[in-house]
């Protein structure tokens, strides 16, 4: 009897140890069985290349509006960069009539540009300092352009997506702007300066801000490339046609009565607006209008040699 107790407890015993391996052996499965699928389920959307995704992976449904993932999207800093370096604001050296551009600097290179005590802030003077007067002249090794610190603040290193002016760079003072017309304008109101002329929106345009038209970094505007008027030259509308294809929209919808003439070295017919001294100074003009009178430029004896008449009707 001592001996079949024995077996019995050896043969117990060994029993709960099989059901201890047991349950060690099934949550040990278990938990590879979890790895396994968030291993799987995390790099299935990974792409193995451009514009691919690893075998198996479903690709989600796409909005018409959205920016497809193989291009870039509109604030890729290289894309921004990319189109700001073929902008006017990267190419803004300038010298004026008197071989001078220290006040040009103003707007065309503000981080050159040397304030006078009047231009300071009122704190400012409170130091009782004074500022050397600028040099006369920057040459062009040493002129910085418009850089993205004049539109835009920069904090850790990293540029702001909100607008502001960079009113007096030695001190990176910044004026807060409410819209980027209102930062356009620190620059592009300037009719009292000799050969500039002020941008004011004007004509069919009524609340249109700067970049409505205008990329905001390339600075190019089209009504054609803007989004707005992208099949005018096939509505069949008179005057859209092969004949005026080296004639800009401004030219024929200017409201504002500037003076017509052909830009040169590039043939293309355009606004343009008198200074102070009878020059014809190209100039966009910025009072759009629909109606597009023909006898604007079909006149009699017109200086181009056009047609005086035309016919509409055809």
């Amino acid at each position: 009897m001592r001996a079949d107790s024995k077996l019995i407890s050896l043969i117990s015993a060994w029993g709960e140890r099989r059901v201890v391996l047991y349950l060690i052996l099934l949550v040990l499965t278990a938990l590879m069985l979890t790895s396994c699928d968030s291993s799987e389920s995390t790099t299935a959307p990974q792409a193995t290349q451009a514009g691919q995704t690893s075998p198996g992976a479903t690709s989600a449904s796409t909005d018409p509006g959205e920016t497809s993932p193989t291009e870039a999207p509109p604030d890729d800093p290289n894309l921004i960069q990319i189109k700001w370096e073929g902008s006017s604001h990267a190419d803004t050296f300038v010298v004026s009539d008197n071989g001078k551009n220290s006040t040009c600097a103003r707007c065309h290179a503000p981080f050159n540009f040397i304030p006078s005590m009047d231009d300071m802030p009122e704190s400012c003077s409170t130091c009782k300092f004074e500022v050397d007067p600028p040099p006369p002249f920057t040459t062009e090794a040493d002129w910085i352009v418009v850089e993205c610190k004049v539109c835009h603040k920069f904090k850790r290193d990293k540029i702001e997506p909100g607008f502001a002016w960079l009113e007096i760079a030695p001190i990176e003072e910044y004026a807060e702007v409410a819209s980027a017309t209102e930062l356009c304008d620190k620059c592009h109101l300037a009719e009292e300066i000799v050969g500039h002329t002020s941008v004011v929106i004007m004509g069919s345009h009524p609340g249109y801000v700067c970049t409505d038209c205008h990329d905001a970094h390339d600075t190019t505007a089209t009504c054609s490339t803007s989004g707005c008027h992208e099949n005018t030259f096939e509505a069949n509308v008179p005057g859209h046609d092969e004949d005026h294809a080296m004639v800009a929209c401004v030219t024929c919808h200017d409201g504002g009565g500037m003076e017509i003439g052909i830009l040169e070295g590039s043939g293309t017919w355009f606004t343009f607006q008198l200074d102070g001294e009878g020059n014809m100074i190209p100039a966009a003009s910025h009072n759009i209008v629909l109606a597009a009178p023909c006898e604007r430029c079909h006149f009699s004896e017109n200086p181009w040699e056009l047609s005086d008449s035309v016919d509409t009707e055809s």
